[in-house]
């Protein structure tokens, strides 16, 4: 079983070009460089959008860490920890499953469990980030982020 962490961002708050790092799609490897500030590129990326970006109240954030256990069973995976802050959640799980399609998965039914109770919007990002865990102390550097980003929450 392989053990994966995932982070997907909520819709339209962290854009190309903007101040907080982002990655092209073609890198997302550790060490590639990250988006370079660029206010047009920003611009154009945040008038593309078809809603304000969202924000998860807190009520959503504990919506979510209360249905997370019941997504992971769901999908057949073996959840490890989960956090969920204001723009971002990360999830450490372990599957035999492709991580991305995991990743599709979580947002798919994170949507909908989102839109059943706060109504029906964009909640999340088109993509995210899936990294494969490949050795112990990878993983406890991973551990102590996610619990680092829980109770920063």
């Amino acid at each position: 079983m392989n053990t994966y962490h995932i982070t997907v961002g909520t819709y339209g708050t962290r854009l190309h070009g903007g101040q907080a790092p982002t990655v092209a799609l073609p890198q997302n490897r550790v060490g590639d460089p990250f988006v370079s500030f660029d206010p047009s590129l920003w611009l154009w990326r945040r008038d593309s959008m078809i809603q304000e970006p969202t924000y998860l109240t807190e009520e959503q954030r504990l919506f979510l860490e209360g249905v997370i256990s019941n997504i992971c069973e769901r999908g057949g995976w073996l959840l490890h920890h989960f956090a969920c802050q204001r723009d971002h959640f990360h999830l450490l799980l372990s599957s035999e499953s492709d991580p991305k399609q995991i990743r599709r998965w979580v947002k798919t039914w994170f949507t909908q469990a989102l839109n059943e109770k706060f109504g029906k919007k964009k909640w999340f990002a088109d993509y995210g980030s899936t990294k494969w865990i490949n050795d112990e102390n990878y993983y406890q550097a991973v551990v102590e982020y996610i619990l680092q980003q829980r109770a920063s929450g």
